[in-house]
């Protein structure tokens, strides 16, 4: 829903569902950094009722780890997954719970999954041979090599000591990333698109992450740096390639471009992912009216319950 108004548009504002959600959402953080987590698990749910997304049930199931639900964050998680399939984190806390259930081979399977996409992390193999321990079975990992530059501690890592064990603090250039991030949001939303940018930029520098790239992409969507804005939500897919968000914008990029072909790809992936989103059909429609193409979505049905806007076309995370 990224677009201009003649030659500069601006990016269209997210649903009234959409926008509370994310309230929601920002405010059940707020709650659960302050230690306050039924207030943030009331928050989490009041953000899934408005606009289920994979980050909120994610963060629920943090809640529920912490409030010792074992059962319920097991949900919370195998939730997040059915949005986004590849969501490392939900994948790790989904493991995490599953160890208390004591459901151990699959536990096993999740961290095994996210360990081999962080290979120099020692806490994420240490996990991993703890279960292979208690199972009986030989290391999978690769043998660790001492690594030439340290890699930023995953997102992935928030976890718990003991039987009760908090999740584990993000290191200190993962912390630094997230803080320049939401100050980035700030700027955008006050429309300080150059500080914005600088902040995304000073995030990515201190930890390389999906939603960063794809929020620089938006702002230089803004700035008319429609190949720029290219670059950014590739190196986002790069590193999250379901991230249905920078398909969108990249899609948009392409299309001011005059790259077409591809720009219709992108969107029809998209569009393919919420059938009844009436403004991504017509956006469809229009790219593949300038390439004389039939359309290839199915047609549209009346929804018997309306389906919200789509996370992807939030303006920021």
């Amino acid at each position: 829903q990224q677009q201009q108004q003649q030659q500069s548009p601006p990016a269209a504002a997210p649903s009234i569902q959409e926008a509370a959600a994310e309230q929601q959402r920002e405010e059940g953080n707020t709650h659960f950094k302050a230690g306050r987590l039924q207030e943030a698990l009331r928050c989490y749910d009041a953000s899934l009722r408005l606009a289920p997304s994979a980050p909120s049930h994610c963060n629920r199931a943090l809640v529920l780890l912490r409030l010792n639900d074992a059962r319920g964050a097991e949900a919370a998680c195998r939730a997040a997954l059915s949005l986004d399939p590849s969501y490392l984190k939900a994948k790790h806390r989904l493991g995490d719970a599953l160890r208390r259930l004591g459901k151990l081979p699959e536990a096993l399977s999740c961290m095994r999954t996210v360990a081999a996409s962080f290979p120099t992390d020692a806490k994420l193999r240490a996990e991993v041979a703890a279960l292979e321990a208690q199972l009986g079975q030989a290391s999978k990992l690769p043998p660790q090599q001492p690594p030439q530059h340290q890699q930023p501690q995953p997102q992935q890592q928030q976890q718990q000591q003991q039987q009760s064990p908090p999740a584990a603090a993000p290191s200190i250039q993962e912390a630094a990333a997230e803080q320049q991030r939401e100050e980035g949001n700030t700027h955008f939303k006050a429309g300080r698109l150059q500080e914005a940018l600088r902040c995304y930029d000073a995030s990515l520098r201190l930890a390389p992450s999906a939603p960063s790239h794809c929020n620089r992409a938006l702002v230089l969507l803004r700035l008319n740096d429609a190949r720029g804005a290219e670059a950014a939500c590739r190196a986002a897919l790069s590193l999250d390639p379901s991230y249905l968000k920078a398909k969108h914008r990249l899609g948009d990029a392409l299309r001011r471009l005059g790259k077409l072909p591809e720009a219709l790809s992108c969107m029809r992936t998209v569009a393919a992912s919420f059938p009844t989103d009436a403004k991504l059909r017509a956006e469809v429609a229009a790219l593949e009216a300038q390439l004389g193409q039939a359309s290839k979505l199915p047609p549209q049905q009346p929804p018997q319950h309306q389906q919200p806007q789509p996370q992807q076309q939030q303006q920021q995370q």
